[in-house]
């Protein structure tokens, strides 16, 4: 018998190394294939949309990862077909129910939700290579420097750039500047940021200890450093929260399309919030825990906003209620209702 809780676990554990994988992949593909060169001249001009369009970000660009959204919304989907009944009795006879990706629904939930994750990485990409264009004017470093800056500096033995902005988010792009000043200034409440590189901090210490500044070149690759970091956080985050949200939206679509099929009333479906029993839950989705709604009804989280499932944006829910969102909905369906 089929354990929906275990199973879900297995895809998620499944998938989120893909997507982590496909977002550094795709951020990787960008920042590599910039020309230095350009970039300096842009930058030297402050040509902020010029430096911005020879990153080539684009959803093009972002395709490792949308692809990788896909195969986790169509495997969840099939998943979900395997927990119904073998045979499924509708008006039009008796069927195999397969979950068809296709659905011209599951096909614009795919395409929207893409739409609009290529768009908020987009942005956020634009809005860092602005402020460190800026933050680079204002601290006078060169050109070349703040270029660096923004794609990261090439790591020979791994023949990739690392310790860029481009990927970060909006937040993570001000800690790095946060994080420069304190270098710079030698404020020891460097030692509380939890993306600095640990291997360096006698380094610091020893610098605070002495009063004497670090050199530019120590703080650059320090900085680089907790870019990386960052990175590697963020990468994480989206991974989980874009696996969490397509598993949970194909359990949706496979429920939605065997009540197209006629095998089910829409009023034969209960969904219930499920924490799945994790110790790190959101207070606000501890008290959803075991909230009931229908198959066409919203989740309400104690503050108001609403969800059509754990990770759903389409409701304007805030990030505080999806980011690293790891609930599932346990989807129940009466397939014996109206059965005579």
């Amino acid at each position: 018998m089929i354990d929906p809780r275990k199973e879900l676990e297995g895809l998620f554990d499944r998938f989120v190394p893909k997507l982590r994988s496909a977002f550094q992949i795709a951020i990787s593909d960008v920042v590599d294939n910039a020309v230095l060169k350009d970039l300096i001249a842009a930058v030297k001009a402050n040509q902020i949309n010029t430096v911005f369009k020879l990153l080539g970000f684009s959803e093009a660009a972002m395709r490792p990862l949308t692809a990788a959204i896909e195969e986790t919304f169509e495997t969840g989907g099939i998943f979900v077909g395997r927990t119904f009944p073998k045979i499924l009795n509708t008006s039009d006879g008796r069927m195999i129910f397969r979950f068809n990706v296709k659905n011209e629904r599951a096909e614009s939930w795919l395409r929207n939700n893409s739409s609009a994750l290529v768009g908020r990485l987009e942005d956020e990409a634009r809005t860092n290579v602005r402020n460190t264009l800026q933050a680079g004017m204002s601290d006078g470093r060169n050109p070349r420097k703040v270029a660096l800056d923004i794609v990261g500096r090439m790591n020979r033995q791994t023949g990739h750039r690392e310790g860029g902005i481009i990927g970060l988010s909006k937040n993570q792009e001000s800690w790095v500047r946060s994080a420069r000043t304190k270098l710079t200034t030698l404020d020891k409440n460097y030692f509380d940021l939890q993306l600095r590189d640990k291997r360096f901090d006698s380094t610091v210490a020893k610098a605070i200890e002495s009063g004497k500044p670090l050199s530019g070149e120590v703080v650059d690759k320090l900085m680089d450093r907790y870019k990386a970091n960052a990175l590697k956080k963020r990468a994480l985050d989206i991974a989980q929260t874009e696996t969490i949200q397509s598993l949970n939206r194909a359990d949706y679509e496979a429920t939605k399309q065997a009540v197209d099929s006629g095998a089910v009333r829409n009023g034969a479906v209960t969904r219930e919030w499920d924490t799945t029993g994790l110790d790190n839950v959101r207070n606000s989705h501890r008290g959803m825990d075991g909230q009931k709604v229908g198959l066409d009804e919203a989740f309400t989280t104690p503050r108001g906003d609403r969800l059509m499932f754990p990770g759903d944006r389409s409701l304007n829910a805030p990030a505080r209620e999806i980011v690293n969102c790891h609930c599932r909905v346990k989807t129940v369906v009466d397939w014996f209702d109206g059965v005579e």
